[in-house]
């Protein structure tokens, strides 16, 4: 039964694979992506046109020279900062290492004071109670 379940089938199906599905549409839009209208064409050739002739209105109107001077007095301008930035962040590493310095005799005056108190024998607590201990 199942040999003949089986032809059934293959009649049913037909003895052609299935196409998958959504072939048909891209072969469309290929087709349509590849085409533009002379319409299409003539609108962006006029844009074009359009802003190349502004384009070159605009570039009269700049003064090329100004502009040059303009840069290049901030560039030097800039420069005049970037140096003085440069002798400020110099200061600044000077003070840091000071204040290493310091912090580091500091911790080794510390550590010392620790040794020379631990060297002294402490105190043997007397008998008698203190004066201010007994009011």
């Amino acid at each position: 039964m199942n040999s003949q379940s089986s032809e059934h089938r293959k009649d049913l199906i037909g003895s052609k694979s299935p196409e998958p599905i959504g072939d048909n549409m891209n072969k469309k839009s290929k087709r349509k992506g590849a085409r533009v209208s002379f319409r299409t064409l003539a609108h962006i050739v006029v844009m074009l046109q359009k802003r190349l002739a502004h384009a070159k209105s605009m570039a009269e109107y700049i003064d090329v020279t100004d502009d040059v001077a303009y840069w290049r007095a901030l560039a030097l301008s800039r420069g005049e900062e970037i140096d003085r930035f440069i002798n400020v962040i110099e200061l600044q590493k000077k003070r840091i290492d000071t204040l290493e310095n310091d912090l580091g005799t500091l911790v080794n005056l510390a550590q010392e004071t620790q040794k020379m108190l631990a060297n002294i024998s402490p105190e043997k607590p007397s008998e008698n109670p203190r004066q201010d201990e007994a009011v």
